[in-house]
């Protein structure tokens, strides 16, 4: 399935963070460590969310988990606890771990399974979502200079139909195994690129697949309209 990143287009409703320089999108938009977003133990607790992109346009749904990732440090070595958050219908969300940042810049990823609230993922909900960090209360500074929300979509035009789907149904088990060469060569014909193999048909390939898997001297295809031999 096609991967998306969303990454921050504009601030959000929760500001508590400070820029080290330019704008806080572009602080954590670029893969610069020398700008960043960061939240001293005065400010703390606070969070900072932001709008972020949407899904691409050909998205007809979300396979779960959706990531949240972060590139930052902390400036001690205390157990400072960051937490991924979502802003989503005007409640804030965090996952229930956090990330304990080192004292040196290192990449973290958290996965929410499910969305804010444990509803399950829709196009809808992440649109609607702003992404983003919380800091709880501590003494000394976070730092953040990179943060995104990736995925898997589902893309319109590929639902696919399990191979048995096109003749198990219909044929049953003695008479589909024969065919499995001919259906391995129907996949074969339908690659979803170049060296990679599919396991299974579109919905718009399945009326053509069966024609060509059809065995027109057998009376077991007669049902299915088998023109006669000439």
């Amino acid at each position: 399935m096609p991967a998306f990143t969303l990454e921050a287009t504009a601030e959000g409703a929760n500001t508590a963070w400070t820029a080290s320089a330019g704008t806080k999108v572009n602080c954590v938009s670029d893969a610069d460590d020398g700008t960043y977003i960061y939240i001293s133990g005065a400010s703390s607790p606070g969070r900072q969310s932001f709008a972020a992109q949407d899904l691409p346009a050909d998205a007809v749904g979300i396979t779960a988990p959706v990531t949240c990732n972060a590139r930052g440090k902390d400036g001690t070595s205390t157990a400072d606890l960051i937490y991924s958050h979502f802003r989503y219908g005007g409640g804030n969300y965090e996952d229930g771990t956090g990330w304990n940042f080192s004292t040196s810049v290192a990449a973290y990823a958290r996965d929410w399974a499910t969305g804010p609230g444990g509803g399950a993922w829709t196009i809808a909900m992440l649109n609607a979502c702003e992404i983003g960090v919380y800091r709880a209360g501590s003494t000394n500074t976070v730092w953040v200079t990179k943060y995104n929300v990736t995925g898997n979509y589902i893309q319109a035009g590929a639902c696919f139909l399990p191979i048995w789907s096109l003749l198990l149904p219909l044929l049953g088990a003695g008479i589909a195994l024969p065919y499995m060469p001919r259906i391995a060569l129907e996949m074969g014909r339908r690659p979803l690129a170049p060296g990679l193999c599919r396991v299974r048909f579109r919905p718009d390939e399945y009326a053509s697949a069966l024609r060509s898997l059809r065995d027109w001297r057998r009376p077991a295809f007669a049902f299915l309209g088998a023109p006669a031999l000439v």
